[in-house]
């Protein structure tokens, strides 16, 4: 206890912890602890598993059926949206050595917080993902984290860290219900969109060149192919398609593809994407906003044009 709170003052266990609901006592450690004066009694968080301030609320509220005296939940770390929102559901809580906000003891102290996150940040792949079929999808990311990875393909502590990375950059919640995990963005359609912008990078890794036609990979049409498929350009004269970089080498090898070293008439161009495009949409073409990240920064004329009509046509 001395090592959370610091130099704060030396907290004792509560006697009555023993009493509370398991739920309860999984989740917190309780002790109390003279704050200006005043016995306190304090809700420590067990680990990073932060739950959503409303939870802590009715929490809080449990608890104090149990203990007259103030509660304070108290936690490591919290993200400033996690800290309005707390301050939003009135629940006392303090950040050892960074904030205090205790209304019914009239403190309300704060210092310069260092941040935990930066909204520059690169979201990570399976996290973009997320975000991406949020957007096409609504609803999607909030099943269980289980059912989540199951759909996607990939463990289910990938997606822990996936959604750990939405609750820090403030883009989603996590909320428990139950034993599963949901994840609950805050935003949603354009406003989703704007707001994760800076943060969501462009899936291609790398084209490389083939000779066949598309018809010899199980894979949808990208770059100026799937541009000719949502906008009014031209269809372009190499056919372009679209796989996960670590399947690539799989799938050259089964289907004897040889890479050459520049197009060549009758050339594929193959694009590797840090993650399958199938993932976020399961069609003929990618979606179009990884088609939009995957072509940013081209200074062609035609293609800037056409990225344009390519947003004009997403379904907010």
């Amino acid at each position: 206890m001395k090592r959370v709170l610091g130099d704060a003052g030396w907290p004792v266990p509560w006697q009555h912890a023993g009493g509370l609901p398991p739920y309860l006592q999984e989740r917190y450690e309780f002790a109390l602890m003279d704050i200006a004066q005043v016995d306190c009694l304090l809700m420590l968080q067990r680990g990073d598993d932060m739950e959503t301030p409303s939870v802590i609320r009715k929490h809080m509220e449990a608890v104090r059926r149990s203990e007259s005296g103030p509660v304070v939940y108290v936690a490591a770390a919290v993200t400033s949206y996690e800290r309005q929102r707390l301050i939003e559901q009135k629940v006392p809580f303090v950040v050892p050595g960074k904030q205090m906000y205790l209304p019914p003891l009239g403190i309300d102290l704060r210092e310069q917080f260092a941040p935990t996150r930066s909204k520059a940040r690169r979201l990570g792949a399976v996290a973009q993902i997320l975000v991406l079929r949020e957007i096409l999808q609504p609803g999607f990311s909030a099943a269980p984290s289980g059912y989540l990875a199951e759909q996607l393909g990939y463990s289910a502590m990938t997606l822990v860290r996936a959604t750990t990375e939405l609750a820090e950059s403030e883009l989603a919640e996590v909320e428990r219900v139950g034993r599963e995990k949901h994840t609950a963005f805050i935003y949603e359609g354009r406003t989703l969109w704007e707001k994760a912008r800076t943060m969501l990078s462009s899936p291609l890794r790398k084209r490389v060149w083939v000779n066949g036609t598309p018809s010899v990979l199980s894979a949808p049409a990208a770059g100026e192919s799937a541009l000719a498929h949502y906008t009014m350009m031209a269809e372009p004269r190499h056919p372009t398609v679209a796989v996960n970089s670590k399947d690539w080498p799989g799938q050259k090898a089964l289907l004897q593809l040889d890479e050459v070293p520049e197009r060549w008439e009758g050339s594929l161009c193959v694009e590797l994407w840090r993650y399958s495009p199938r993932l976020v949409q399961d069609a003929p073409w990618v979606d179009r906003l990884s088609l939009w990240l995957s072509l940013q920064g081209n200074r062609d004329e035609r293609i800037e044009m056409a990225m344009d009509d390519l947003l004009r046509g997403v379904e907010w």
